[in-house]
């Protein structure tokens, strides 16, 4: 399912920044500052890169782009199906242009409208791993309701929560996005094997900001919560310890503005900490899914279940 994407000059480089272990976007854009293009920064003389970030990052720079052609990436991952957005492109998603660290580059595999057509309404569904019965229980309760009103279903695809709410998304075949801590290629956690060949055998999508051969490592994985809140419309908590990565996606849905949804929980569970300190720091109350419709202005059609198309999040 791919778009006719034509890309820019500058689209490579992008690419190839992204590929080199050490730059971020942050680096990157004091870069284009200053030297005034993405293209200009990459093949600059090392004594003026040098001006703006030394160390091992820019060791690693020289010594990559003696050895790759931006342009060779670029197409060796086009030909794997592996699609790119940039955000010198029109498509690259509105709602990542403004976050606090907008990511150089998206790697994604499948259905890319999902990640580019922002019109269809998206939640975001999160939890922990370890995931109770009642966890399970508000998972079904709530995603089947919000999938068979055609929501775009957004996760990261882990075991627990997230890989039940993919799954709920594809059962009522509506769109799912899992947004990995790792590279496109690399299917983690290997039990949801099954899960990352449907998604993308069903009409889903596999999305990161790392290179698509980005191997696990456990802090790039708090990186891509930000963009699991970011590319939603609101955010439903199902369950998450104190000190989890529930909390930090909930804590950048609030940086960004989006409202985070907090269902009825078990009195008795030991993540109670999360529900209340989410409560204070401004999350929903949501009783049921027609409470998520009604805080997001959306009106599902009550003859087929699908939303009024005359309708959008505000």
């Amino acid at each position: 399912m791919n778009q006719d994407i034509h890309y820019t000059d500058e689209t490579e480089y992008y690419v190839a920044f992204s590929h080199v272990s050490g730059i971020g976007p942050l680096t990157v854009e004091k870069l284009i500052a200053f030297f005034g293009s993405i293209k200009s920064a990459y093949n600059a003389p090392v004594e003026q890169l040098a001006q703006v970030f030394q160390g091992q990052a820019l060791k690693n720079l020289i010594e990559f782009r003696s050895q790759e052609s931006p342009y060779s990436i670029l197409k060796s991952l086009l030909k794997k199906d592996i699609q790119v957005l940039t955000p010198d492109l029109p498509q690259y998603p509105s709602k990542l242009r403004n976050i606090a660290v907008k990511p150089l580059c998206l790697y994604i595999k499948g259905n890319i409208s999902i990640v580019t057509d922002e019109d269809t309404p998206a939640i975001a569904v999160v939890g922990t791993r370890n995931c109770t019965p009642y966890g399970r229980y508000l998972t079904n309760l709530f995603a089947s309701r919000l999938a068979s009103a055609g929501m775009t279903i957004i996760s990261g695809m882990a075991e627990g929560i997230d890989a039940l709410a993919h799954e709920i998304a594809l059962k009522f075949k509506t769109r799912t996005l899992a947004i990995l801590g790792c590279g496109v290629e690399v299917i983690y956690p290997p039990v949801n094997t099954k899960l990352y060949n449907r998604i993308l055998s069903e009409g889903g999508a596999i999305m990161s900001e790392f290179p698509p051969d980005q191997k696990v490592v456990k802090g790039l994985f708090i990186t891509r919560n930000r963009l699991v809140s970011a590319l939603s419309d609101g955010v439903l908590i199902i369950e998450g310890a104190s000190k989890s990565g529930t909390l930090i996606t909930a804590g950048h849905a609030c940086d960004q503005g989006r409202p985070v949804f907090l269902p009825p929980y078990n009195l008795t569970a030991t993540y109670g900490y999360t529900f209340s300190h989410l409560m204070q720091e401004g999350g929903t109350f949501v009783f049921s899914p027609d409470d998520i419709f009604e805080q997001l202005n959306l009106k599902p059609d009550r003859k087929s279940t699908r939303l009024n198309s005359s309708h959008t999040v505000i």
